[in-house]
């Protein structure tokens, strides 16, 4: 698949209407869902610097950016049941990602 712009402007997107569905009124679980946001972001930022620090290509670039934004997915949905972010307590946040 290539990934270009428009693709991730659209994961972009489609992460963050994801994520907002797991926004709570309930003050624990915002906190914890908006932790594992705020992660997230930094870890995109973090690896498009190491992507651009290497001289990596567009495409690469692009991977580095995909894999930073979905690489802990599973954790909204982990949280938002579990009330924990401990795959032992609860469930593989890996495969919750996969699903």
């Amino acid at each position: 698949m290539k990934i270009d712009q428009e693709k991730l402007d659209f994961f972009q997107r489609w992460f963050q209407d994801y994520v907002r569905s797991f926004y709570s009124s309930d003050p624990h679980i915002q906190k914890n869902i908006r932790l594992k946001e705020e992660h997230t972001w930094r870890v995109v930022d973090n690896s498009v610097r190491l992507a651009e620090a290497l001289q990596l290509d567009t495409y690469s670039r692009h991977l580095a950016y995909a894999i930073g934004l979905f690489h802990d997915i599973g954790r909204f949905q982990q949280f938002s049941v579990y009330r924990t972010y401990r795959d032992g307590k609860s469930e593989n946040h890996a495969r919750l990602g996969l699903k």
